[in-house]
């Protein structure tokens, strides 16, 4: 163990004063200057409050880019976009057909089907349900992050979303 461990100033042998601040970054120490010597002393602990933001900031940096990437596995049979602009889009099919019309559409993976006004009404709802689960999961870290009491506890929070295919076993959803 460093900590404690003292270096003369000035510095006499850099590789000692190498070795130890190699030793320090690896074990959440650092070097203070004693004005005769530096000291290897032991970082302070982070707080609860300071552990929460980061985790929250954390929570936050990670949802967007989910939300605005987002896909799910549709009940016609191929996985979609679920972002808001495929929502918007699906909507203003839905708009512009007729009952028992189809129109080409494109799929998450780049591929064409065709589908009927009826399907595009369905992918809308399933892109819903999709959003809302991203949204789900988002509070109820939060709910975690808030709830926790010790640094440990939000150490142990994973965060990490899942589309409507993940969470019914199906396709490859989105992780983050």
């Amino acid at each position: 163990m460093m900590i404690g461990k003292q270096i003369q100033q000035p510095v006499q042998s850099w590789n000692e004063y190498t070795k130890t601040v190699l030793w320090c970054n690896d074990n959440k120490a650092m070097i203070e200057d004693k004005c005769d010597w530096y000291e290897v002393v032991a970082l302070p602990e982070e707080t609860l409050d300071e552990a929460g933001a980061a985790k929250l900031a954390e929570l936050n940096t990670a949802f967007p880019p989910v939300s605005e990437t987002a896909h799910c596995m549709s009940s016609a049979g191929f996985e979609i976009n679920a972002d808001e602009i495929a929502n918007r889009n699906i909507e203003g099919l839905v708009l512009v057909l007729n009952e028992g019309e189809s129109t080409l559409f494109r799929d998450w993976d780049n591929r064409f089907h065709e589908v009927k006004k009826e399907q595009l009404e369905t992918m809308r709802k399933e892109i819903v349900v999709n959003s809302q689960r991203l949204y789900q999961t988002k509070w109820q870290i939060e709910a975690g992050i808030e709830a926790a009491e010790t640094v440990d506890e939000l150490d142990a929070i994973d965060i990490v979303f899942e589309t409507l295919a993940q969470t019914e076993g199906e396709g490859n959803g989105t992780t983050v």
